[in-house]
């Protein structure tokens, strides 16, 4: 189709390009402190999944988006993974929006975790609820070395799947207290 048409060649060269140049533009946007977020939300991908969809088998993470306004920031990631539906083996991709907040020292204030697209039927969290025991202990554990947030840990024990994650993201690159 290009080879006959030079005109929509030069055309869709040019629109490749703006938006080249318009994604090096907005990642040169992005603060030094949501940068790091993204390096966090990367490295825990799997866990991610895990908590989201507890049988899922991780297959790939894909940053899309970063927005701010307000002073809060989101990030959205689309984490690729395999599963069972109807007893048959599928692909599914579940987009989660991390919206947060920082605090003066640049840490992480708060955090909430969305699912604006899921492809599975039963959608991410879903069942993580029932399973958020074994994962609590792991956000407790983890909170307890890092943290001396007493009313943080007594909200663990009533918190659902999805905000037991955005704990643990908040406090997953956070060194152990002394």
């Amino acid at each position: 189709m290009f080879r006959k048409n030079p005109i929509l060649c030069v055309a869709a060269m040019n629109l490749l390009a703006l938006v080249s140049v318009q994604s090096l533009v907005a990642a040169a946007d992005v603060p030094d402190a949501v940068k790091k977020v993204q390096t966090t939300i990367s490295g825990q991908a799997k866990t991610i999944l895990r908590v989201a969809h507890p049988l899922g088998k991780f297959t790939e993470c894909a940053f899309d988006d970063y927005r701010s306004a307000n002073g809060k920031h989101e990030l959205t990631y689309t984490i690729t993974w395999n599963g069972k539906e109807e007893k048959q083996q599928k692909e599914f991709s579940t987009s989660f929006a991390f919206l947060f907040t920082f605090d003066q020292e640049g840490a992480i204030a708060d955090m909430e975790i969305s699912v604006p697209k899921d492809t599975c039927k039963s959608k991410a969290f879903q069942g993580a609820d029932i399973a958020a025991r074994i994962f609590r202990a792991q956000v407790k554990k983890r909170l307890q070395d890092v943290s001396d947030d007493e009313e943080l840990l007594k909200k663990l024990k009533t918190m659902d799947a999805d905000a037991l994650l955005a704990v643990w993201i908040k406090y997953a690159d956070k060194k152990p207290k002394k």
